[in-house]
């Protein structure tokens, strides 16, 4: 195919059986432009035209004004010389440049749905033969007031951040940043030669690292499997290694906010929205390319898709459950289909997942029941919305819950497609709950309503005790620890305790007397006295507790346990255990079916304790067969 253009020149497009060297175009916005192709009238997205007309050189390269070697921004001359340049520093080969490229949206008949679903199976074979992927992130945006580095835009700002994480990656690691608080964003900054938190030069990153391309579901696959990258803004070219290796330094140093927020917080205005780039950049580092299907659903979820089924379609040539796709099919569950309705292909996915991997585990991705999804299979999850909380039981690798033991998972689909009847037993009843931890999920100081959040959950948690249980020091220090493991959902955070117990109670008892202060017993806020030697850290402590309860609810149950469970719980709602989910269920009872309502943690729960008392006889709880619609 050719594209006709004002230009005299065509470009080229490459079929999926073409031999010869190509390029593949990725772009990221979806604002519709009308073009001619072959003759025909094509809608395409504004970005691709501009792409289009980007990958041509100009009329006449001699009337193009080159940068000299001595002009500032000339790569030669300053860091970034290894992995960027602009285009105004090499007069190009015309004749060099024509290759075929490919562009999904101009080579596949979007108007067909069968060629649609047909080409989905092999798209990463064409992502593995292209030469080289060119992502074009739109014009550069103009200075905003930074001297000299922004006379030519706001990509020389940029190139600076990466180099100086690529600078810190080859020198050698420095333990200087853990002597300070997690939440010290001034030290750390300056330890690893970075402006200060609250420069303007923070900005400029975070809208590059905002653009749409970042954010889109199907460039994951694109760039995962290139041979090459590179990313294109206005006239500078930058490397994709670069771009890979320096977002992940700043996650992994903790300049990142959870995956599908933009916006960093008054406190920490230099929190940078890095998870898409560096999620990206980890699976591409893989030897195999491929990861686990829920794995890169959960990443997804958190991405834009112009069709909502992409979600699943384009995990084919990333998902280790597909990678055999070629020789042996797709297994009929995942069969492309864009004809089927959304609801359709989800839940086919999560039989799937379910089949596949003999457990309950897609269950924590369940949104939540709501009375305005009536209609939606309370078991399957919506992979087309964000969830508000984090995975209880986050992995398959995840050996610290097992809440059901050994018990195996039994399963019958029944005769209605939307219905999964599961095994199980049912262990307590939902009494009195609290208000929903809204916020940010991530940050160090809390605000009022995280406050109120624990301070209520803390007078709920006392309730349920008896005067002289808890008028002891003894008697206190369990029912602090209790309380502690159940809203950090045991002691798991971004910057986990691991096995520390005392470290992760005598960072919650600085937090308690930091911003509780007399809402707490002066036991439970004399750290000192229980944790001599260690240094309490409530910034740590507050980051894993938000992360741990955010979108959820602290409650109590009949039986006078306590945990953390989803928005929607009720009074009355039942705890249950089922039978290949190593965490506990609340489910609703209608008309003798349940609904279930999402995942939960409750102490003395998640270690099997229930199961193993019902099989020594000490619990009256017996087998049952939930059925989920």
């Amino acid at each position: 195919m050719q594209l006709d253009t004002v230009y005299h020149e065509p470009i080229a497009f490459a079929s999926k059986n073409e031999s010869d060297t190509f390029r593949l175009l990725s772009w990221g916005t979806e604002s519709s432009r009308a073009i001619t192709c072959n003759g025909i009238s094509k809608v395409i997205s504004h970005n691709l035209e501009v792409a289009l007309r980007h990958l041509r050189p100009l009329v006449d390269w001699d009337s193009v004004s080159i940068w000299p070697e001595d002009h500032p921004l000339h790569s030669s001359r300053n860091a970034w010389r290894n992995f960027a340049r602009n285009r105004s520093e090499t007069r190009m080969n015309t004749h060099s440049q024509w290759k075929p490229v490919w562009i999904d949206s101009i080579c596949i008949n979007q108007d067909d749905p069968d060629e649609r679903a047909s080409q989905v199976k092999l798209m990463h074979e064409i992502y593995q033969k292209a030469s080289v992927v060119k992502v074009f992130l739109g014009e550069e945006a103009l200075g905003l007031g930074v001297p000299r580095l922004t006379d030519h835009g706001n990509v020389p700002v940029v190139l600076v951040f990466l180099e100086q994480a690529l600078r810190n990656i080859e020198a050698q690691e420095t333990s200087l940043a853990s002597l300070r608080p997690v939440h010290d964003y001034a030290h750390r900054s300056k330890l690893h030669g970075l402006p200060k938190p609250t420069a303007s030069e923070w900005d400029i990153f975070r809208g590059f690292l905002t653009n749409a391309w970042f954010q889109r579901t199907w460039v994951v696959q694109e760039i995962v499997l290139a041979k090459k990258a590179i990313v294109i803004q206005g006239d500078w070219h930058i490397d994709w290694d670069a771009i890979g290796k320096a977002t992940a330094w700043y996650a992994r140093e903790g300049y990142g906010m959870p995956q599908g927020i933009r916006e960093a917080p008054a406190d920490a205005p230099h929190l940078q929205p890095l998870a898409d780039a560096a999620n990206m950049w980890k699976m591409h580092q893989r030897p195999t390319k491929r990861l686990a299907l829920l794995d890169i659903l959960k990443d997804f979820r958190c991405r834009a898709a112009t069709q909502a089924v992409d979600k699943l379609y384009a995990t084919f040539g990333l998902a280790q459950e597909t990678q055999s796709i070629e020789e042996k099919g797709i297994h009929a569950l995942l069969e492309p289909d864009y004809t089927k309705s959304v609801k359709t292909v989800y839940r086919d996915l999560a039989k799937f997942l379910i089949i596949e991997y003999g457990s309950l585990i897609v269950l924590s991705h369940v949104n939540g029941y709501s009375a305005d999804r009536s209609n939606w299979p309370s078991w399957v999850p919506d992979w087309s919305l964000t969830k508000p909380s984090s995975e209880i039981w986050r992995s398959r690798q995840q050996t610290l819950f097992r809440a059901s033991g050994d018990e195996a998972l039994t399963m019958d689909l029944s005769g209605d497609d939307d219905v999964l009847v599961l095994e199980g037993c049912r262990i307590d009843t939902v009494r009195i709950y609290g208000d929903k931890l809204k916020g940010s999920g991530f940050g160090f100081v809390p605000d009022k309503q995280e406050r109120d959040f624990v301070s209520t959950a803390w007078r709920i948690m006392k309730s349920r005790e008896s005067g002289t249980q808890v008028s002891q020091n003894s008697g206190m220090r369990d029912l602090l620890r209790s309380f502690i493991y159940t809203i950090t959902i045991g002691l798991q955070g971004p910057n986990p305790w691991g096995e520390d117990t005392d470290e992760a109670l005598a960072d919650a008892a600085q937090w308690f007397s930091q911003y509780l202060g007399k809402s707490l017993p002066t036991v439970v806020t004399s750290s000192g006295k229980w944790f001599h030697g260690k240094k309490p850290d409530a910034g740590r402590f507050h980051q894993a507790f938000v992360h741990a309860c955010k979108g959820r609810r602290f409650f109590t149950t009949e039986e006078g346990r306590v945990g953390v469970g989803p928005e929607f719980i009720k009074e009355g709602d039942s705890i249950v255990l089922l039978f290949g989910g190593q965490v506990p269920y609340i489910v609703r009872e209608s008309e003798g079916k349940h609904r279930l309502i999402g995942e939960c943690y409750i102490d003395g729960v998640m270690r099997g304790e229930v199961i193993t008392g019902r099989n020594d006889g000490e619990w009256g709880q017996s087998k049952e067969r939930f059925t989920l619609f």
